[in-house]
């Protein structure tokens, strides 16, 4: 669709709730209790069918047609059964915008050849007009505009993130994860089932108009892939965009695509396309709270040059070791550098080199000093603190000592504090000062790279491809459109894997050196003919057109 009346979600100067009640299970009575208490400056009403003359404090009527004035938000927890019909009567009453939060079993059931409930809803949009968000969605919520119009289990702090996703219950697991660490949001939205408002449109609105520096994004499924990968390639342009799709495996996968043609890993296609479209992508929900942590507090980075200190040289080999396997670089220190670690011996393993190994009898004020060298060498982009509890150097001690001091590091600053007991306390008053704190040196490079990794990404998004020298000619076009009109003639809508091949080369596509043999006989003629390894494919005409492969057990390729 598009970003048309989506203001309305975001920045409603009134709201009508439907389905409240002062019920303990009450659905809608939880979001009422969430947008007063996250101080809504609009309007509000309750809206129940059991004429309630208030609920907690809201003055409630039966109907849309008893409001007082037409709400600019329409939050509907009413059972999902009524929801068709609901929709309608506020897209006539001049509603613009419906968040639905109801959802059930039903959604997919078709109730005497009318239609499911999911498509009785888009129909009465369309109708009528209106914009909906939902079903089966937790709600949204704008901290910028003290508009928490969700069941979240707790207030969400105004921050430069916006989160968009397609879970309501990961949303809120990030909600509690984020109120741990002090992150906030400017926007949190879920779209759940969304029948009419899709993910893409909401992350164009963004893009358009949130004050947010990063988008996460959480996916399921993608419904259409254009426009999904047209407002992510623009989102991307403007800010850091990273994701996490889940239905990786057939088991997990909900989306109810058919197969792809030619693709037997699909998630494949989706590294390439989050690649060329700028997106960082991450793999589980760890990567994806630590990459939340990195946004939050990193400044951008200019380089993929890390350096690491550390009270001791075996947790900074660790962390080496996770950086080189994922491809980042260990910087490399200037001879203004070296010469500093020389002269102050704060290094106690390898003076000069990196990592910067501090030694077990390491203080606090060794580790600024040695931060204050390190920080100033314009060959690094960023530095990684590593830091082992010691009696000299405790882990809260040592923590408050580089807040304290941070205004004098001039990279930015990651934070690993190992262990547990001691590690809490530091990792907490980090936190608090918005430094990126993880809990191993591993966790900690991963972060790292998640930053490189978008300066990689950013670089395919605006990479133009080559032009190619090669051109057709009336006569190859001529070749091909043969081909298609012998394959109609045929009664056929696809082209054999030979024919395919051939109008791919005709356009100066190249394709692996092939032949199409009938018979084990003809295999070992032709065998002859290509030189080094070769691969045998078993191709069913029928049912494979043109390139879809399964791999067989046996490692045969075996067409399906």
């Amino acid at each position: 669709m598009s970003t048309r009346f989506l203001h309305h979600f975001f920045e409603p100067r009134s709201a009508a709730v439907f389905g409240a009640s002062e019920k303990p299970e009450s659905l809608g009575g939880l979001v009422l209790g969430n947008l007063q208490e996250g101080g809504f400056r609009g309007k509000l009403w309750a809206v129940n069918l059991r004429g309630y003359e208030t609920v907690f404090g809201v003055d409630c009527v039966r109907t849309v047609d008893e409001l007082p004035e037409v709400p600019d938000l329409a939050v509907v927890c009413s059972p999902i059964e009524g929801v068709p019909k609901l929709i309608k009567k506020l897209g006539k009453f001049g509603v613009k915008a419906a968040l639905v939060l109801s959802g059930g079993v039903y959604l997919d059931r078709d109730e005497d050849n009318k239609g499911s409930i999911r498509q009785r809803m888009l129909q009465a949009a369309r109708e009528s007009g209106i914009r909906v968000l939902g079903p089966e969605c937790m709600g949204l919520i704008v901290p910028g505009k003290k508009l928490n119009a969700s069941y979240a289990s707790q207030p969400v702090k105004a921050g430069r993130v916006a989160y968009l996703g397609q879970s309501g219950m990961l949303a809120n697991a990030m909600i509690d994860w984020a109120a741990g660490r002090d992150v906030g949001f400017s926007h949190l939205i879920t779209v759940g089932d969304s029948v009419d408002v899709l993910l893409p449109d909401l992350i164009d609105y963004v893009n358009q108009f949130s004050p947010a520096q990063a988008i996460l994004l959480h996916l399921e499924r993608v419904t259409d892939a254009q426009h999904f990968m047209t407002s992510v390639r623009d989102a991307s342009r403007n800010r850091l965009v990273v994701a996490i799709k889940s239905g990786r495996t057939p088991q997990s996968d909900i989306s109810s695509m058919p197969p792809t043609p030619g693709i037997a890993n699909r998630d494949v296609v989706f590294d390439a396309a989050f690649a060329r479209a700028g997106v960082v992508r991450v793999n589980d929900s760890d990567e994806m709270l630590d990459a939340l942590e990195t946004l939050s507090r990193m400044k951008p980075l200019h380089g993929d040059r890390l350096a690491i200190v550390s009270n001791g040289l075996g947790p900074a080999m660790l962390a080496i070791d996770k950086l080189i396997s994922a491809g980042g670089k260990l910087a490399e220190f200037s001879p203004d550098t070296q010469a500093a670690l020389h002269k102050s011996q704060v290094d106690m393993s390898k003076p000069g080199e990196n990592p910067v190994d501090l030694g077990g009898n390491a203080t606090p004020e060794r580790f600024v000093e040695a931060l204050q060298i390190v920080t100033a060498d314009p060959n690094v982009d960023a530095v990684l603190v590593v830091h082992a509890p010691t009696r000299l150097a405790p882990s809260q001690v040592t923590a408050q000592a580089l807040i304290d001091h941070r205004k004098t590091f001039k990279r930015n600053l990651l934070t690993s504090w190992m262990g547990l007991k001691e590690a809490l306390n530091a990792r907490h008053v980090c936190n608090l000062a918005g430094i990126p704190t993880y809990t191993s040196p591993e966790k900690a490079v991963k972060a790292f790279m998640h930053m490189v990794d978008y300066q990689r990404v950013q670089a395919l998004l605006h990479e133009i491809p080559p032009s190619l020298p090669f051109s057709t000619s009336p006569e190859i076009r001529a070749e091909c459109r043969a081909l298609i009109k012998q394959a109609k003639e045929q009664g056929r809508q696809t082209l054999t894997h030979s024919e395919t091949a051939q109008v791919l080369e005709a356009y100066g596509i190249p394709t692996a050196t092939s032949a199409y043999v009938h018979s084990p006989e003809e295999a070992l003629v032709v065998a002859e003919r290509f030189p080094g390894p070769k691969a045998l494919k078993v191709v069913h005409e029928g049912n494979c057109r043109p390139y879809r492969y399964r791999k067989h057990p046996h490692k045969i390729s075996a067409g399906l």
